[in-house]
């Protein structure tokens, strides 16, 4: 009897990993990046998403599939340009008795962006900011 009962259980288990198993979604091979997959549905015009595409192939088009916008027409594809960024610099020294933030904070309404930190000094705190030319 209890023989019967440690079989019929651990058939069950088997039973449980094997569908688990089956269910699982697909996978790629371990360090293998899935694809992207991304569904964006706007149900008015104020739901609009705005989009930033990195990291793709400028030489080959990618694919767009519009639903339910039967009057879009494409002419032609619009040109592109790939171009670097060019950025200029700024070290900004911040004295023990400022507020780092305040300055920081102005700094940033200029555009400008705090990159990095140099180990506080008697003088003050050095700041490398960087912005867009």
């Amino acid at each position: 009897m209890k023989r019967m009962l440690v079989t019929v259980v651990s058939g069950c288990l088997v039973l449980v990993a094997a569908s688990a198993l089956v269910a699982a979604p697909p996978q790629g091979r371990a360090g293998e990046i899935d694809p992207a997959r991304v569904w964006v549905q706007n149900r008015s015009a104020a739901d609009a998403v705005a989009v930033s595409i990195e990291a793709v192939s400028l030489n080959t088009p990618m694919p767009v599939q519009l639903a339910g916008t039967s009057s879009v027409t494409v002419s032609e594809m619009a040109p592109i340009r790939h171009a670097r960024q060019p950025w200029e610099y700024q070290v900004l020294t911040v004295s023990p008795s400022q507020d780092v933030a305040a300055v920081l904070t102005a700094a940033g309404r200029d555009g400008w962006e705090a990159i990095s930190l140099q180990a506080p000094t008697a003088t003050g705190l050095r700041v490398i900011l960087k912005r867009p030319r």
